[in-house]
């Protein structure tokens, strides 16, 4: 599922146990997160403060003193019945790029540490400093592993979500849903749908609008032969094919809504549709947008995905 939120760095906490009870924040690192929300807070005198709502995308479950590697979860937005994000951390910035973030992680790490050896014998306190020290170097490498996993995880990435248009013999509507809630529904509860789905650019789509608005059915109907196939899905298959300009198939979304390789190239096949579908994502907007699988093989894409004129 792809997630359109701004994407920002922030200080992410550390947190462990420190006894059978009770955990604590042992250090900040900078992480990439989705920012879900944001809090103005108005004082009495005048002033305010922001509290930012964010998602960090990875969590260290597990960390391997052999191979000096973090296993980690995988984290997404998560919503409850009156669609309000509950998995959600509270911090107090967020930023556009990591320099700027590590600037205000370190503070944050400095005031940590300080604080802590405030309240302790200075016999203990260098002790302390040491300890912190190790974990920083240890929680550094957590920092790079999730940089790493996040590459693609970037505001250039992101744009505006169209809503796909369906055309079927009963009618031809502008949906409520973009892509990839329409794939995730039908993945859901439609697995008896056959359907096509074609990328067109934006100029294409605007024309599409205005072809629907004035009810010219005719040319609607010319806008599949110019358009480019992206995906396509046969009745009571399990799997969703995405294809490139030429119609081969080059990748399955599985059930789990992980990108996989095709076993190989192969032709589409020609059974009946029951739904014709149009949107301005891309077979790059795809690949950029789902999971995959650990042997993913980014296949050289022909050509151009869109065409630009009708």
């Amino acid at each position: 599922m792809k997630y359109n939120y701004p994407i920002k760095y922030a200080a992410m906490p550390i947190i462990e146990p420190i006894n059978r009870l009770e955990k604590a924040t042992v250090c900040y690192i900078v992480s990439k997160c989705y920012l879900v929300g944001e809090k103005t807070i108005y004082k009495i005198d005048g002033d305010y403060e922001k509290e930012y709502a964010v998602v960090f995308p990875y969590q260290p479950i597990y960390f391997d003193d052999k191979t000096k590697i973090f296993d980690l979860e995988k984290v997404i937005p998560q919503y409850n019945f009156n669609f309000q994000c509950n998995n959600y951390n509270l911090v107090e910035q967020v930023f556009d790029n990591y320099e700027e973030a590590l600037k205000f992680t370190n503070e944050k790490n400095s005031n940590l540490i300080n604080n802590e050896c405030s309240y302790i014998p200075r016999s203990k306190a260098h002790k302390e400093r040491e300890e912190f020290q190790n974990n920083l170097r240890k929680y550094r490498i957590l920092t790079n592993q999730i940089l790493d996993n996040t590459i693609t995880l970037d505001q250039s990435y992101l744009k505006k979500l169209d809503k796909v248009i369906r055309v079927n013999p009963e009618r031809t509507q502008i949906s409520r849903d973009n892509l990839y809630q329409y794939l995730e529904y039908n993945m859901q509860y439609n697995l008896d749908k056959t359907y096509k789905v074609y990328s067109l650019s934006l100029e294409q789509y605007q024309y599409l609008l205005e072809l629907i608005a004035k009810q010219n059915y005719k040319d609607i109907i010319e806008i599949e032969k110019k358009a480019k196939p992206l995906i396509y899905h046969e009745a009571d298959a399990k799997n969703v094919m995405i294809m490139n300009i030429n119609g081969e198939v080059l990748y399955y979304l599985n059930e789990k809504q992980i990108l996989e390789n095709a076993d190989k190239e192969c032709p589409l096949p020609t059974n009946s549709l029951n739904e014709i579908v149009y949107t301005t994502e891309t077979l790059k907007d795809l690949i950029l947008s789902f999971e995959k699988t650990e042997n993913f093989e980014l296949k050289e894409m022909q050509g151009h995905v869109l065409t630009k004129t009708l």
